[in-house]
């Protein structure tokens, strides 16, 4: 598919959303530029861990609990070390499904996501909602927002968001919960995919604005535009663009029930190409894809009752 009329709306978002940019600091820790240069793909397993659930609080029809654990990932600055997330639960009975909810880029709270799931919860479902490192909760004093300072902090985020999620889909597991699934939007969908090909289980996956990998969002799509490639200097767009690569889903296994993965995506989306999705389709055959004639903002903003039936039609379908 050919892109000939990518979003204005995009296009003025990505110009008018802050004076931030990222990786001001440059590369950051070598050491994890070059684990991601060498070992080309994020690697994750399930480790034990231990949840600890705060006091319920209901609303709206919905039963709210904030968990945290410590994270897995050594590796962390001392801010980011719990994992933070926000468990929506149906006010009578137990779910029929537990997802877990990934954030898009910048998006530091619980509140977007609480308004998109809350009608999905009170059907019976149930969503944990998780934080980023190094956002919100999870954020380093020195840092400005979500303006992550190197390359090298972006790098850590995946990898240990990877890694928490395996490990927190395992605890699910031993709680009883059998029917599991992953979400996200943008930067979550990736962070979705990459978890449903490593957990090696059959999981629902509803993935928005989703490409198959994400190293041409930083060096080609519109989010390139907040990147200090001043600060990153010589090769920086190969360099970034070879890093970034570690996360193409074409080095993953494949997930284990594709047909129970469901894709939506914008036409004319200017964050993440189309090409790059039906590349995603094509490496998950019997997965769905469903196209909007919108950009990658107004796909959130306006098609929420449309993403919800992806989610809803990737449960049916586990």
């Amino acid at each position: 598919m050919r892109v000939t009329n990518l979003s204005f709306t995009d296009r003025i978002i990505a110009r008018t959303i802050g004076r931030g940019r990222l990786f001001a600091d440059g590369w950051g820790v070598e050491a994890w530029i070059e684990r991601a240069l060498t070992e080309r793909r994020i690697v994750a397993k399930p480790m034990p861990i231990k949840v600890n659930l705060r006091s319920e609080r209901s609303q709206s029809g919905i039963t709210t609990r904030d968990l945290y654990f410590v994270s897995p990932v050594s590796e962390l600055p001392y801010e980011a070390k719990l994992v933070h997330g926000r468990w929506l639960l149906p006010k009578q009975g137990s779910p029929n499904i537990v997802y877990l909810s990934f954030p898009a880029t910048g998006d530091d709270s619980y509140a977007p996501r609480t308004r998109f799931w809350r009608p999905l919860v009170q059907e019976g479902a149930s969503v944990i909602l998780l934080q980023y490192p190094l956002y919100g909760d999870r954020k380093p004093r020195l840092q400005s927002g979500t303006w992550l300072r190197t390359v090298s902090d972006q790098v850590l985020l995946q990898f240990a968001i990877t890694q928490e999620a395996v490990c927190l889909l395992g605890w699910l597991e031993e709680q009883g919960f059998s029917r599991l699934g992953v979400s996200g939007f943008s930067q979550g969908g990736s962070v979705a995919a990459v978890v449903a090909s490593l957990f090696e289980k059959s999981l629902a996956v509803a993935s928005f604005a989703t490409g198959v990998t994400p190293a041409p969002v930083f060096t080609q799509g519109q989010l390139a535009t907040k990147i200090d490639f001043g600060a990153l200097k010589d090769e920086s767009r190969q360099r970034l663009n070879a890093v970034f690569e570690a996360g193409n889903l074409g080095r993953y296994p494949r997930v284990a029930r594709p047909e129970a993965c469901v894709i939506v995506a914008g036409r004319r989306d200017a964050y993440v190409f189309p090409r790059y999705v039906e590349a995603l389709a094509a490496l998950w055959p019997g997965c769905e894809v469903r196209w909007h004639n919108s950009g990658h903002v107004n796909l959130w903003v306006t098609r929420g009752n449309a993403l919800r039936d992806a989610v809803r039609d990737a449960s049916r379908r586990l």
